[in-house]
């Protein structure tokens, strides 16, 4: 009796959104940043690939890097490899919502390699999206566009809203 309390509980908690839930947590981890003489990498950790024209491709944003390749994986898989150009969130020709791995070979105007990891959160349709600990979520618009380097990786949580909450 025990387990099928349970199970329902974790059905119905599971369903009182109403909306797509993330399984893991997206936007737990911060967007990623490097720093190197003569400049700055930073990536945000969520991007919204639904063709608005704002935030639609995971791109990095950069001061003082004359290239870069970036690398997308889901688990062990590689699904976009692209020189100097960002990802549109396509899988197989189609727009996955999820949480993605990527690998970001810079090399700078100094000639110097660099190479950022992380994560990165493909939310389609932030409006129908129901995300725990939503204000996590930073988005490239949201970046503060200064090359000062005491300010690399920070952004502004007022420029845009949030994905939707779940409703607790």
């Amino acid at each position: 009796m025990k387990k099928i309390t349970f199970l329902l509980f974790v059905i119905i908690g599971l369903s009182s959104c109403g909306k797509a839930v993330y399984k893991r947590n997206c936007c737990a981890e911060p967007g990623g940043v490097s720093v190197f003489f003569g400049g700055y990498l930073t990536v945000p950790n969520a991007f919204t690939p639904n063709g608005d024209g704002v935030n639609d491709k995971l791109e990095p944003i950069t001061y003082g890097v004359s290239q870069y390749t970036l690398t997308v994986r889901l688990e062990d898989e590689t699904i976009f490899t692209g020189n100097s150009e960002g990802w549109d969130g396509r899988v197989d020709g189609k727009i996955e919502e999820g949480i993605y791995g990527y690998i970001i070979d810079i090399q700078t105007e100094k000639g110097d390699t660099e190479q950022l990891r992380g994560q990165i959160c493909s939310i389609p349709d932030p409006a129908d999206a129901c995300l725990k600990e939503s204000e996590k979520c930073a988005f490239e618009n949201q970046f503060i566009p200064d090359p000062n380097p005491e300010f690399i990786g920070e952004y502004d949580p007022e420029t845009v809203p949030s994905p939707v909450f779940c409703d607790e």
